[in-house]
């Protein structure tokens, strides 16, 4: 199976990162952030800070000032796409002084490349909730452009040379011809060529012309016009087929191949 996705889980990210400030350790703390990492702390009126160094300092200050400190996670969610939303409830006593602060805050963070590359923080959780939806939405639009730019990329440079997209494809990438009676099951960029070389073995001449390209979540329908002739049998063919290729972290990780529009948007769960 190819690698699983290298975006970590963010609820056991946001576990350790608490688990971290808890005990006081910036050093782990920070390990979490990326180096061009920004806490935007606007909403509650102390700014932005950008770079691992100036978030630094904004932690050392946070939690330097408490002799006593504890945040407690009441809520979190991914919102999918490196997205997290939380809500803190946090007590501290203060260095020389009985008394106790307590503050309750919403907060959003963007993971990628599994760093923290943003957190902004908000005294409403409301306002922390309403913000983390709009940005996971824009993010979820952005991801599929993506996706169906590079399906697209990697269709019509096979179309053009007969070579797949090597640099975005995989190395444990799986591909299930399912236009194959019996076929097997290919694997890593060796299979590829090997299911091109069984897939064209069967055509004496053949000719594919992109038609249509779905979003489809994780996947994208590469719907193609293909146009053959048996090598065997001389049959000539003119059909609608589709490739699915799903993807992850901008790497193609598996290839479905059918001979019908209609089969490959019921497998991805669409309706034809």
């Amino acid at each position: 199976m190819p690698d699983e996705s290298s975006t970590p889980d963010l609820v056991e990210l946001n576990r350790a990162f608490i688990e971290a400030a808890n005990r006081g350790d910036v050093d782990a703390f920070m390990s979490f952030f990326a180096p061009d990492a920004v806490w935007d702390n606007s909403s509650v009126g102390t700014g932005t800070f950008k770079g691992a160094a100036a978030v630094r300092g904004v932690v050392e200050d946070w939690i330097g000032v408490y002799e006593e400190f504890e945040v407690e996670t009441e809520e979190f969610r991914d919102l999918g796409n490196g997205v997290g939303f939380g809500v803190n409830f946090q007590t501290g006593r203060l260095a020389g002084s009985t008394g106790v602060v307590q503050l309750r805050q919403g907060f959003v963070a963007l993971v990628e490349g599994g760093l923290i590359q943003r957190v902004a923080t908000y005294l409403d959780p409301d306002e922390a909730r309403a913000a983390a939806e709009r940005l996971a939405e824009e993010r979820e639009y952005a991801v599929s452009e993506a996706h169906l730019e590079l399906a697209r990329k990697a269709l019509e440079q096979f179309i053009a040379t007969g070579e797949p997209v090597w640099d975005v494809t995989h190395r444990d990438v799986e591909v299930y011809d399912h236009d194959i009676m019996d076929g097997e099951d290919y694997r890593g960029h060796a299979g590829v060529v090997r299911w091109l070389e069984d897939w064209s073995s069967a055509w004496s001449e053949f000719s594919m012309e992109p038609e249509e390209f779905i979003d489809a979540g994780g996947r994208v329908v590469a719907v193609v016009r293909m146009r053959a002739k048996g090598r065997s049998s001389g049959l000539v063919l003119d059909r609608q087929d589709a490739v699915v290729q799903e993807l992850r972290d901008g790497m193609i990780v598996r290839i479905d191949y059918y001979n019908s529009r209609d089969q490959a948007l019921k497998a991805v769960g669409l309706e034809p």
